[in-house]
């Protein structure tokens, strides 16, 4: 039976748990997500648990937050003018913003404040400082 090394390309079906077992992601009943394992595009410390895993093997694997998402980051929420947001909508906690950071990458902030001159924004990723669960199957391999 074949085992995924780096540079084989895998289709993996998976859930994503939070400590508290609440699931915040999954890919859809027999379908999956496709990556090359070492190329990036998912978190190295999930890839390198892929490896070794053969079509039909399931896994649970743990991802500390540092090797997620990262820490929560306080420096990340800051505050904007009420005058610079969109026009026509009313913000609210919790609602989402799309921004560019300094590099003019898109970026996501999430409203967690609300006064009447301003809204405060955090623009940490919503699973920062989050130890993740993935519950992995591998749907598919081919070989590099």
């Amino acid at each position: 039976m074949t085992q995924a090394k780096t540079g084989d390309t895998v289709t993996i079906g998976f859930t994503v748990k939070l400590g508290d077992g609440q699931t915040v992601a999954a890919t859809h009943e027999g379908q999956g997500e496709t990556l090359v394992i070492g190329a990036g595009t998912m978190f190295p410390a999930l890839e390198e648990q892929i490896v070794g895993m053969a079509v039909g093997e399931t896994k649970t694997a743990e991802v500390p937050s540092d090797k997620a998402f990262g820490p929560r980051n306080p420096e990340a929420q800051f505050d904007i003018d009420r005058a610079q947001l969109p026009q026509g909508q009313e913000p609210a906690v919790g609602m989402q913003l799309q921004s560019q950071n300094q590099q003019g990458q898109p970026m996501l902030l999430t409203i967690i404040e609300v006064s009447d001159a301003s809204v405060k924004v955090d623009a940490n990723h919503p699973l920062a400082g989050q130890d993740l669960t993935f519950e992995i199957e591998v749907l598919d391999l081919q070989a590099a």
